[in-house]
């Protein structure tokens, strides 16, 4: 087996005689969030073709499907650095945007990634004595927190419209969160385990959070008196 970054249910089906793709169906599957990406390239050409932010956030959810592609497919310690970085740069860019045009500043983009960092940090110091409790949710449940503020901030300013897409987009993040997290759980029940389902739901997380994102962008504030 190929130890190589972390282990799925996939990768433990792994020999010494095997060739790419190590791991069929999780790499088959980071094709979903590519072309995802391929297609908010297409709709932010179409509706707002002067915002480079969504150009930027589009290439990032592209370039992570093809990164997770060459993750899974070579289980190298390279491929594995093109999978996490341009995911991890569309997650804080997506951070800092969202509330930058909900509330028209740059310094409550800034603030909600500073809050982010902030309560993900307390919560692993919190939790260095909680042995039960799977690291990741930690991150996962800041950003279910957090989103789910920011989701009833959008419905408040921006309508039912755009406020459902960010609740989409949340519920999406945290359907993609619980999948990966028992994936390994579930490897005598589906051999190839849950970890496909991160790769669906996050890559359609990214893509609602796009459009989200053009749609606060170009959406006047619709306030309920």
């Amino acid at each position: 087996m190929n130890t190589v970054g972390p282990v799925y249910c996939e990768t433990l089906h792994i020999s010494a005689g095997s060739v790419f793709p190590f791991e069929m169906v999780n790499t088959l599957t980071s094709f979903i969030p590519a072309l995802l990406g391929l297609i908010a390239l297409f709709v932010v050409h179409r509706k707002n073709r002067k915002s480079y932010e969504l150009y930027i956030l589009s290439l990032l959810l592209l370039a992570t499907g093809i990164g997770s592609v060459f993750w899974h497919g070579t289980r190298t310690s390279l491929s594995l650095s093109f999978d996490v970085f341009p995911g991890m740069f569309f997650f804080l860019l997506l951070v800092f945007l969202w509330p930058n045009f909900l509330f028209k500043s740059k310094i409550a983009g800034f603030g909600v990634i500073a809050l982010f960092l902030l309560l993900v940090t307390g919560l692993f110091q919190f939790g260095s004595f909680q042995d039960t409790i799977h690291p990741f949710f930690y991150v996962y449940g800041t950003v279910a927190f957090i989103g789910t503020i920011l989701s009833l901030y959008t419905w408040k300013k921006k309508g039912n419209a755009t406020g459902t897409l960010a609740f989409l987009t949340i519920a999406s993040a945290t359907l993609a969160a619980f999948f990966r997290t028992i994936d390994l759980s579930m490897c005598t029940v589906i051999p190839f385990g849950t970890h496909f389902l991160w790769h669906i739901f996050l890559g359609t997380a990214g893509f609602l959070g796009i459009l989200l994102i053009l749609a606060i962008s170009k959406n006047p504030d619709q306030r309920r008196v």
